[in-house]
């Protein structure tokens, strides 16, 4: 085979890979790319208040405490439905160098919203098939949420908290760090002033 029949076959590879960057869901470079843990990370970087949000029409705050609870709040202000509850919370590291935050109790609410009460899955008590961005695989979250612990240079924690992606060519939800907090008790919440009272409540 000549150089020149080989050119065809380079190109190809090339256009496959960078289809694969653009994407964020291709190759194992890729990923690693945008999933590589921080250096230095310790279990104290967690604690404190995370925050998410989507186009203004629904916010999502995480706090997690040093005595390895959390508590979760999730907002949505097109019809007022806010949900809160907390959990145990404790760190995963994956044989391939990953960080992962595993939350107990915690709901996934970018699907259905029946799917998130369900405990992160279908009617029929099946676990949701999530997509993994960071080691392309599937997990499954039943009555839990694992958020992968990523390096963000521009955080003041030098990381950011990316949620599992609802299928392999979604896009993936992050969390960044909004505030410190060292105490076992749960700091006060500002949601937007049009939110209603409190709707729905877990223990």
């Amino acid at each position: 085979m000549t150089f020149k029949s080989l050119i065809p076959l380079l190109l190809s590879s090339i256009l496959a890979s960078a289809c694969g960057v653009l994407d964020g869901s291709s190759t194992p470079t890729s990923t690693a790319k945008y999933c590589a843990p921080s250096t230095g990370f310790q279990e104290s970087d967690l604690i404190g208040k995370w925050e998410r949000r989507q186009k203004a029409s629904n916010y999502e705050t995480l706090i997690f405490l040093t005595d390895k609870t959390f508590q979760q709040i999730y907002y949505e202000s097109v019809d007022g439905y806010r949900f809160e509850g907390q959990g145990q919370w404790w760190i995963e590291t994956r044989p391939q160098g990953g960080i992962y935050v595993h939350a107990e109790g915690m709901r996934y609410y970018y699907l259905d919203r029946s799917i998130a009460e369900a405990g992160n899955k279908f009617s029929d008590g099946r676990p949701y098939p999530f997509w993994d961005p960071c080691e392309e695989r599937i997990v499954e979250m039943p009555n839990s949420v694992i958020l992968a612990v990523v390096g963000d240079p521009d955080s003041p924690k030098g990381i950011q908290l990316i949620h599992m992606a609802p299928e392999r060519d979604a896009s993936w939800q992050v969390f960044q760090f909004t505030g410190g907090h060292t105490s076992n008790s749960v700091p006060t919440i500002n949601l937007p002033s049009t939110s209603p009272p409190l709707s729905r409540r877990e223990e």
